[in-house]
């Protein structure tokens, strides 16, 4: 009964790591987002106003240009905002999160079983078992697999995550695999967004001035 419980108190605590960094890539996410709709939308009034007052009219070619650009930035304002509501990312990200404060008030519960062990019995563990298993699925949303390898990268060192889960045994992930981990969480939760930013910086960088 010992062995289980300390092997459903990793689980537990495993599971509500993953789930605490899912949501904060959500979180980044949501206020990548966020950001990238308020600066796009600052853009294309700037290029407006810019093209109003500035671009004469002897100069089609740079008139023609600015349209296309303020085009594509509206059009991307509009993609991200529909992208957003339909994600819910920032909904997703608190249910996580609460999800997250539960597994970790369950794994106190276990901690606290595993002290007065002459407590331990095969009804408790059951018991902790379904409760863990209730806990989970009472949040409707999951982690994904790049959260649980960024909390395994985030306690490499640990115990648990050491060949035969010996404080002095080798880390199962190495150091390289680790900071992988932390770039691809990282990476996950921006490249769209740092791929619309590149278009539109590459758009204003070729508007021809000099025309």
């Amino acid at each position: 009964m010992n062995d289980f419980l300390q092997r459903l108190q990793t689980q537990a605590w495993r599971t509500s790591g993953a789930r605490y960094n899912a949501a904060r890539r959500l979180k980044r996410r949501d206020w990548l987002a966020t950001f990238s709709i308020a600066m796009f939308s600052a853009i294309g009034i700037a290029l407006a106003v810019v093209q109003k007052v500035y671009v004469e009219k002897s100069t089609p070619e740079l008139e023609s240009y600015i349209t296309v650009v303020s085009a594509c930035i509206g059009l991307f304002v509009l993609v991200i905002s529909l992208i957003e509501w339909g994600a819910s990312g920032a909904v997703k990200a608190d249910a996580l999160h609460r999800n997250a404060e539960l597994l970790n008030q369950f794994q106190r519960k276990i901690e606290q079983d595993l002290a007065s062990s002459s407590a331990l019995n095969e009804p408790l563990a059951t018991a902790r078992r379904e409760e863990y298993e209730e806990i989970k699925a009472g949040c409707a949303h999951n982690h994904e697999p790049v959260d649980d390898e960024l909390f395994r990268a985030q306690q490499r060192l640990s115990k648990e995550f050491r060949a035969d889960c010996k404080p002095d045994g080798k880390p199962q992930m190495s150091w390289i695999k680790g900071k992988l981990a932390v770039l691809m969480a990282l990476w996950s939760a921006a490249w769209a967004y740092l791929a619309f930013w590149v278009v539109i910086l590459g758009l204003l960088l070729n508007i021809p001035w000099g025309h």
